[in-house]
């Protein structure tokens, strides 16, 4: 065997693991750029999935505020409503009462002027008959055996006068009293059902207001609720998803690594492999006798 062809038996296994060794630095150079696309497409999607969700988000955020506002203006509505019939229905009712006020407002002067005057006060009723008793009186004395006698007239007709108006005083003050509590029981009594009207007004007026303050808290509150829940959502599905990118991207990397450590090994132990066998070619060669005479013979020229 020549030299050169024992050289070249040397050279083949090193030419071998260089071009084993060359191709699997490529392959590893491909699955590289592979893994990093599909951490690239899992970043992608994970940014898919975010926007998407933040969209719902948004989109179920805007039908809470206007199912709110839409409660809040029926609300409003129904409280003006309410107020407004409520607002009528005592404006009816205190009409009628003040028609009650005029219809009687004649007797009502009546039982004030009685209510007003003094017992004492004759009526022209009372007079007349006051009149009529004395002069009969006068009259039935003249017949009498006083007549003649002055005073002892005089202190008749004046018993007479006393003792009626007496009487007559009892009478007025009787009819006085009486124009006071009829006045009372007419006149202020459709005062007091307008007051009372009034005050019924205001506690229902009141009870509205307070019932449609308490309807919009909870309506507001629910918004909240709700909004809060959307936001708790997106939130979780936002982590989801980057946990799941991440996770992706990590055994990426890691396949990565295993890939490049394996075909790393696997070059090493070709290239080692090939030097081996050629340096035991070598040593074979050059421990030769024939062998080393002819590489000196080949030195030399």
């Amino acid at each position: 065997m020549s030299l050169f062809s024992e050289i070249l038996q040397v050279a083949t296994p090193i030419a071998a693991a260089l071009i084993q060794s060359n191709s699997a630095s490529k392959a590893a150079s491909a699955a590289n750029k592979a893994t990093q696309q599909q951490i690239a497409a899992a970043g992608d999607t994970t940014d898919k999935v975010l926007d998407f969700q933040k969209q719902q988000a948004a989109e179920a955020t805007t039908l809470f505020k206007e199912a709110r506002d839409r409660g809040l203006s029926v609300l409003d509505a129904g409280s003006l409503a309410a107020l407004d019939r409520l607002g009528v229905g005592a404006d009816r009712a205190q009409q009628i009462y003040r028609d009650v006020l005029d219809l009687s407002s004649q007797g009502i002067t009546s039982l004030r002027q009685i209510g007003a005057s003094r017992p004492e006060d004759l009526t022209p009723g009372q007079q007349l008959v006051l009149d009529d008793t004395l002069k009969d009186t006068q009259a039935a004395l003249d017949r009498s055996a006083l007549r003649g006698a002055g005073r002892a007239q005089v202190a008749v007709m004046d018993d007479i006068a006393k003792r009626y108006r007496a009487s007559a005083y009892d009478t007025n003050q009787a009819r006085i009293d009486d124009a006071n509590r009829r006045l009372a029981s007419q006149g202020f009594g459709a005062l007091d059902k307008i007051a009372a009207q009034e005050s019924a007004l205001g506690g229902d007026t009141s009870n509205i207001i307070n019932q449609t303050a308490t309807n919009k808290a909870n309506l507001e509150r629910g918004f909240g609720t709700d909004s809060g829940a959307v936001a708790r959502d997106t939130a979780n599905v936002g982590t989801t998803a980057i946990q799941r990118g991440g996770t992706s991207v990590l055994d990426s990397l890691g396949d990565i690594g295993t890939n490049n450590s394996g075909k790393a090994t696997t070059q090493g132990n070709a290239v080692a492999s090939g030097l081996g066998s050629s340096l035991a070619v070598l040593d074979r060669i050059f421990s030769d006798d024939d062998t080393k005479a002819r590489a000196s013979r080949f030195a030399g020229g």
